[in-house]
């Protein structure tokens, strides 16, 4: 089945970055989304909802076209993680060198609205569900440095960008202060002390990134050397550094051998300084995280995060 293109009549990026999608709106919004689905995929389609229960207020859907092709409709939370999705794959994904190693979903179609993208389905498993065999998921891991790498070091102007993290007084307020219900006074003044030190951020650099490189997003065949890599809607410049401190305290506390794997494949290890940055954004997101679980009622979440700051506390 040929596909075809329904491409944005201007850049989505630029079009209110704060926007927020309103996904609870009824069956009139899904009819919506359906009608953008058959437009694109013909009729016919098998809609299966992958949406998540609690948590982020989103809209994904696994399509079956009529000649069994798979597809993925996503419709996110807030206009900003819809243009992010839509940039990295079309504008940065893209200047990845090509090879058989890896492969990413590509883009069918994208609407500001109803602010939906519909994507190519990759094969294969999600690691963090299905994990392989020791030796592949080694393997994977190596894999994932080297795409990591790559992406870190694409030549991508980013001087324009207007969403660059640097993580300074106002971003403080807005993760920090956000959390001070929610924090006991002792860690609350800790967290504030952290973030007061000089040179928090000395040496690194402003590059691409997927924000939620992880296991939970890397699809594996058993046999296939190949890694997927899908959900690139947090994808923003930032340091690269961010793209480990989810792995750093989730994944590779009890398995410093798929660690040591990722970062043959990057190519080298962080220096101890980047070590104690990459600690100090697992710590912001952390204490960000918690008031943010907790008002999207996923309370298991916000336990999570409530541990990774007592655990950061004996490292930072």
């Amino acid at each position: 089945m040929a596909r075809r293109t329904l491409m944005a009549a201007i850049d989505p990026v630029a079009q209110h970055p704060e926007a927020a999608f309103d996904v609870t709106a009824g069956i009139p919004e899904l009819n919506e989304l359906r009608r953008f689905a058959a437009s694109t995929l013909g009729s016919g389609l098998k809609i299966e909802d992958r949406s998540r229960a609690f948590g982020r207020k989103s809209v994904t859907w696994r399509i079956e076209a009529a000649d069994g092709t798979g597809f993925y409709l996503k419709r996110h939370e807030s206009q900003h993680h819809y243009a992010s999705e839509v940039r990295a794959i079309r504008d940065w994904v893209t200047r990845l060198p090509a090879g058989s190693w890896w492969e990413a979903p590509e883009i069918v179609a994208s609407s500001d609205e109803p602010g939906a993208v519909i994507l190519t389905e990759l094969p294969g498993e999600i690691i963090d569900g299905s994990p392989p065999s020791p030796d592949v998921l080694k393997s994977t891991y190596v894999r994932a440095g080297r795409l990591a790498r790559a992406f870190h070091d694409i030549d991508v102007d980013l001087s324009g960008e207007s969403r660059v993290q640097r993580y300074g007084t106002e971003e403080h307020a807005r993760y920090v202060e956000a959390a001070r219900p929610h924090l006991d006074p002792h860690t609350f003044d800790w967290v504030t002390e952290v973030f007061q030190r000089p040179g928090l951020w000395d040496g690194l650099t402003i590059v691409p990134m997927h924000g939620d490189y992880s296991p939970r997003n890397w699809l594996q065949h058993e046999d296939d050397a190949k890694i997927g890599v899908i959900d690139w809607e947090r994808s923003r410049p930032g340091y690269w550094v961010e793209d480990i401190q989810r792995m750093t305290h989730d994944y590779w506390i009890d398995t410093p051998q798929l660690r040591d794997a990722f970062f043959e494949g990057y190519g080298r290890s962080p220096t101890e300084t980047e070590w104690r940055q990459s600690d100090q954004i697992t710590l912001i997101n952390a204490v960000g995280g918690v008031p943010w679980a907790i008002s999207h009622g996923d309370e298991q979440f916000a336990q999570h995060n409530r541990r990774v700051i007592e655990r950061l506390k004996g490292i930072l």
